[in-house]
């Protein structure tokens, strides 16, 4: 920044002394050490935010964004349907050991939490008490960003020396960097230790919402105490319609339907269409979702939103062998056409 190279810094910034933290674009040098890059919280999903930033174009002058793999995802995922431009962005990701929930900012012992998860990273492990989305991360090693920092089994005084640049175009940003650089990110691996946990919490999770817990009765279970406040789509970087039919007064109860509903069943639910809402999103976007684990995390009502989404969103991304956010020239699935695709299946 002091050298002109780039315009400004995208990162999480500390907000007071109250530990709560924010997505700040910072453009004076002088600020930059008021960053924190890798605090292990994700406020908002920072594909989403980008994704807002960018949607009527690109930066006109370079800027680095420092974002975790599951938000970099989100982001591509969202420029291959037109909702915003990564011209101009150069994308730093770390290796990702998770991020603890946003309660964590306002407990007693939020400082301690976070203390414990650098020790546990610098020894490279899985952090205690982080979002369960984060526990079955199936990619928690960046697949698209311009440079990899290690940070996982990294003591934290280091975790920002050692620089990975996945491209020659990134690389050209090495110059005058202090401290380790490589140009090889296939080198990067998650350590064996964490990846035999997560693959033991995404078996947890596949059993819990096996085929027969995601039918009607089992859906209608998993979503019963949906207070209907949508906050979960607000979130998802993946939803981004300007305008949603679930926020339309056609998806409330006009008094004729309520009537209709009455003498029909008998009685009915206020608000209505809450199961509706939720099928209608696993619908539009589970073919993309990246795990983040954003929805459970705001969800009032503590529903395990990510970990039903995350189930039926595997099994659909592995038909058609796709990875959200794995390169955005890899075309959405939803959005192309090819001939006699899916005949296995039958009729």
């Amino acid at each position: 920044m002091k050298e002109g190279r780039i315009r400004g810094v995208f990162s999480l910034r500390r907000l007071g002394d109250s530990g709560a933290v924010n997505y700040e674009l910072v453009t004076d040098a002088e600020r930059i050490d008021e960053l924190k890059p890798f605090h292990p919280q994700m406020p908002a999903n920072a594909g989403r935010l980008l994704s807002k930033t960018t949607l009527h174009g690109a930066f006109e002058e370079p800027i680095a964004a420092v974002i975790r793999p599951c938000e970099l995802r989100g982001f591509i995922e969202l420029v291959k349907r037109q909702q915003g431009d990564m011209a101009n962005i150069l994308t730093i990701c770390p290796t990702c050991p998770g991020v603890l929930p946003l309660d964590a900012s306002i407990a007693e012992d939020g400082a301690a939490r976070v203390d414990a998860y650098w020790e546990s990273v610098a020894r490279g492990e899985l952090p205690s008490g982080i979002r369960p989305s984060c526990l079955a991360c199936e990619h928690p090693i960046p697949m698209a960003a311009d440079v990899i920092v290690r940070i996982v089994g990294e003591p934290e005084a280091d975790a920002k020396t050692t620089f990975v640049f996945s491209n020659d175009e990134a690389a050209g940003w090495a110059e005058g960097i202090d401290g380790e650089v490589e140009q090889a990110s296939e080198a990067v691996a998650e350590p064996e230790g964490i990846k035999a946990l997560r693959d033991a919490e995404r078996e947890k999770q596949r059993e819990t919402y096996e085929a027969s817990s995601l039918g009607l009765d089992g859906l209608i279970e998993t979503f019963a105490h949906c207070t209907g406040c949508h906050g979960c789509s607000a979130v998802c970087p993946i939803c981004y319609c300007q305008l949603c039919e679930f926020e339309s007064s056609r998806s409330g109860f006009t008094p004729p339907r309520m009537d209709a509903e009455l003498r029909r069943k008998g009685a009915a639910k206020v608000p209505p269409g809450t199961l509706a809402f939720q099928l209608g999103r696993l619908a539009h976007m589970a073919m993309s979702c990246v795990g983040c684990g954003m929805c459970s995390d705001v969800c009032p009502a503590d529903i395990p939103v990510a970990d039903a989404f995350r189930r039926v969103g595997r099994g659909v991304q592995a038909l058609f062998d796709y990875v959200p956010g794995r390169s955005v020239d890899e075309a959405i699935p939803l959005t192309t056409f090819v001939e006699q695709e899916l005949s296995d299946i039958g009729e």
